[in-house]
């Protein structure tokens, strides 16, 4: 849901992918032109191409070279639906976009193991979909007959796989005073 109305000029740093070494492509826009750039995404893979809301004096996406941030980018990634979050920021007064990630009703989430268990030794040995909720902020519907289906290793870390109810994501970017 990308209608921004805005006129207020925003700046940005865009990259080919989120690896990108030097960070040279600024860009200066309204609010609501960035809107429409986030109405036309591109297929394809979820490291392509990207923007920092900021600017750097450098050509290095360092907080120490930060120049200038006019956008706060929040994500909300534990099911709440897009009313629920227009409602929020029209009680606030606040303009934004917003739009859908690319995990956006996705089954399943990857926990990492070890604070897990110890979570669940400390709390009586309380299950996984009261860890998401005290947690991690899940709300419950989304935790209704939440269980661990697998465990994964990625190097020396282990992690679980969750599968719960699909779960809204969405990205919310709000202009900055």
């Amino acid at each position: 849901d990308t209608k921004a109305t805005s006129p207020m000029t925003i700046n940005l740093t865009f990259g080919k992918s989120h690896t990108e070494i030097r960070w040279t492509d600024r860009r200066e826009m309204t609010f609501a032109d960035f809107g429409v750039i986030l109405n036309k995404p591109k297929v394809g893979n979820k490291n392509g191409e990207c923007y920092t809301p900021a600017t750097f004096s450098g050509t290095a996406r360092r907080m120490d070279q930060t120049e200038r941030i006019d956008i706060a980018v929040l994500d909300s990634d534990c099911g709440h639906s897009l009313i629920e979050i227009k409602n929020a920021l029209t009680a606030q007064g606040w303009e934004a976009i917003i739009h859908s990630t690319h995990s956006h009703m996705g089954d399943t989430t990857l926990i990492a193991a070890q604070p897990f268990e110890k979570w669940q030794q400390d709390n009586g040995n309380k299950g996984i979909a009261d860890y998401l909720l005290e947690k991690k902020g899940y709300l419950p519907r989304i935790l209704q007959g939440a269980e661990i289906i697998d465990e994964m290793r990625d190097g020396a870390a282990r992690n679980l796989v969750v599968k719960h109810q699909p779960c809204p994501k969405y990205r919310v970017i709000v202009l900055l005073a």
